[in-house]
């Protein structure tokens, strides 16, 4: 098995057929699904049993303890990690394997563009994309791998070695992601993209949105200060 794509979900019943529907059409086929289900009470799993995909039910650990579980789980030489609500292009495993050909490479991450976004999302999102790709190519000490959980690939044994996400309510992918940098090569590749649901932002509204997601300013400096943002935030919305 070359990859193993690891989702994790929790009552995503409305969302639930946007990533498998897209995994039915990939140009990639040497691929393994498992989805890591946190109690959902809707039809989530029942959803996903149509699809034939390897479910890990009742995993009541938080969304780091899930990823964690589903890799347990895995048995492809990459994990490939995106989530319950994202439309994922066809060619997203092919090319996650062709960059996986250079043998220095231990992880990759792509942007995220918004399908459902009110009229200031598309902008907001390019941006952070595009501040997340400058950080990927800056030099030390200024380097940063800035990951999201809905489009990450990493090598099996690096994520092994690295102990895997950190035991965090929020923000585990971009602390993995810094974990990361200091292991080996990392690349953000704008040409990896996935869709991903903006419904944070619409139920939020700008200014809640971006209040809450203060504390990601952690993964570019270290600060006690965003800490403390950000466990402020895990009380506000504790994701899973």
């Amino acid at each position: 098995m070359r990859i193993s794509v690891i989702l994790v979900s929790l009552n995503e019943e409305k969302y639930i057929r946007l990533p498998l529907e897209s995994l039915r059409k990939q140009s990639f086929a040497n691929f393994e699904t498992i989805l890591v289900d946190g109690g959902s009470k809707d039809k989530t799993v029942k959803i996903a049993g149509e699809y034939g995909v390897k479910i890990i039910p009742n995993a009541k650990g938080g969304i780091a303890y899930q990823r964690n579980l589903g890799a347990k789980e895995a048995k492809g030489e990459i994990f490939a990690f995106t989530e319950a609500d994202t439309i994922i292009p066809n060619f997203w495993l092919e090319k996650i394997n062709k960059k996986f050909q250079d043998k220095e490479i231990i992880a990759m991450a792509g942007p995220g563009y918004p399908y459902d976004a009110p009229f200031y999302g598309p902008l907001e999102y390019q941006v952070y994309n595009m501040v997340r790709f400058f950080f990927s190519k800056a030099l030390q000490p200024m380097r940063r791998f800035m990951t999201s959980g809905y489009n990450l690939a990493v090598k099996k044994k690096t994520f092994e070695e690295s102990g895997g996400f950190p035991s965090v309510s929020v923000n585990e992918d971009g602390l993995f992601g810094k974990k990361l940098t200091m292991m080996g090569k990392t690349v953000f590749c704008l040409d990896v993209p996935v869709y991903i649901s903006a419904r944070r932002l619409r139920s939020m509204g700008f200014i809640n949105f971006n209040t809450y997601y203060m504390f990601m300013l952690e993964n570019i400096v270290s600060s006690k200060a965003f800490r403390s943002i950000r466990e402020k935030s895990a009380k506000r919305f504790y994701q899973r």
